[in-house]
């Protein structure tokens, strides 16, 4: 349930300066983003997904200039221009003062190669990845023993899917198995949920760690019963080992339950490959 409707428009957050940078966020998520900075004053952010690194530039922009940011993206190269490195809008467009000392990158790797070096404290996240499942589980059942109580988890891309039917609108590039970060948003038990009340499909919210007991990881791993657009084979044991370490055997049954069911359902990586 969504107890919490920003009115973002109607806040003075000025982000012409980026109009001629492309951008994978449309305006009023960016203004969310910006209002969940402004209110909740992070020290130790977390990135998870940063492409060509627009969301990093207003993480590190309009937060506090003490705060520290750690980007994680499994490329090394910028996916939508390839000649570039990961993230290469933070360099050419902010004052080398507000990043050079507070952005640590770890690029070329899944973040639970790197939490660890990362390290506990975390009280911001931005997760914005694949969107398919099971994507987005994989990196927040890695980062939950990271997260300071009370920490907020912004999710981007909570309704892709529904871009799918809204092709004359919005951008194409998404499909209608979209849905993993939106399925995420509702499966996390937390009853401090957010989003930005001017849009009729919200496509950002963000929810508040309440949690990480058994119970609200167990919430959280029930969700991936739902059918999986890909199989990552090899990482899963790693999930499997780090979600015993963590949450006890009874959570790693369940996981090992969960991917077991995906490879009855297809037999191969890619569950829709013909």
């Amino acid at each position: 349930m969504i107890n919490n409707f920003v009115s973002v428009d109607k806040r003075n957050y000025d982000i012409s300066k980026m109009q001629d940078v492309k951008l994978l966020m449309s305006p009023t998520d960016i203004k969310f983003l910006i209002y969940m900075l402004k209110t909740k004053k992070p020290k130790k952010m977390l990135e998870i997904g940063v492409c060509n690194g627009g969301s990093s530039y207003y993480l590190l922009k309009e937060s506090d200039p003490k705060a520290v940011l750690h980007s994680v993206d499994i490329e090394k190269d910028c996916p939508h221009d390839p000649t570039k490195p990961t993230g290469y809008t933070v360099e050419e467009n902010l004052d080398k003062s507000l990043w050079e000392k507070r952005w640590f990158r770890h690029f070329g790797m899944d973040v639970i190669d790197c939490i660890e070096e990362i390290g506990g404290g975390i009280d911001f996240v931005l997760i914005d990845t694949v969107h398919t499942m099971p994507g987005e589980f994989l990196s927040y059942l890695a980062i939950i023993p990271y997260l300071k109580q009370g920490a907020i988890v912004v999710l981007h891309d909570v309704f892709d899917n529904y871009h799918e039917i809204m092709k004359d609108k919005m951008l194409t590039m998404w499909t209608a198995d979209s849905f993993c970060t939106g399925l995420l948003m509702s499966a996390v038990p937390s009853p401090k949920k957010y989003m930005p009340d001017d849009q009729p499909v919200p496509n950002i919210g963000a929810f508040e760690q309440t949690g990480k007991d058994l119970d609200y990881v167990i919430d959280v791993l029930r969700a991936l019963y739902v059918r999986w657009k890909y199989i990552p084979d090899f990482m899963l044991h790693r999930y499997l080992v780090m979600i015993r370490k963590k949450y006890g055997q009874k959570a790693a049954d369940l996981f090992e339950q969960c991917y077991a069911m995906q490879f009855e359902i297809k037999d191969g990586k890619y569950l829709d490959k013909e």
